[in-house]
């Protein structure tokens, strides 16, 4: 499904519908327990920069974050 350093676009998001079509990265190495991704570098969120997300509500978009 995603790996981590993927990038992601969101397509729905159940509690803030403002993040829709904004563009992240997944920093989970491992699927997760709790169905939720956790995606950084959304931008426009002013706390932690990340928030977790359902499957459903996130979409490849072919690029990967650059490994440093």
């Amino acid at each position: 499904m995603f790996q981590e350093h993927d990038e992601v676009e969101i397509t729905g998001c159940e509690y803030d519908s403002r993040l829709i079509g904004k563009r992240g990265f997944i920093i989970d190495q491992a699927p997760p327990f709790n169905d939720r991704w956790a995606v950084h570098g959304i931008p426009g969120i002013l706390t932690a920069n990340s928030g977790g997300f359902y499957a459903h509500e996130l979409r490849k978009t072919g690029n990967t974050k650059p490994r440093r």
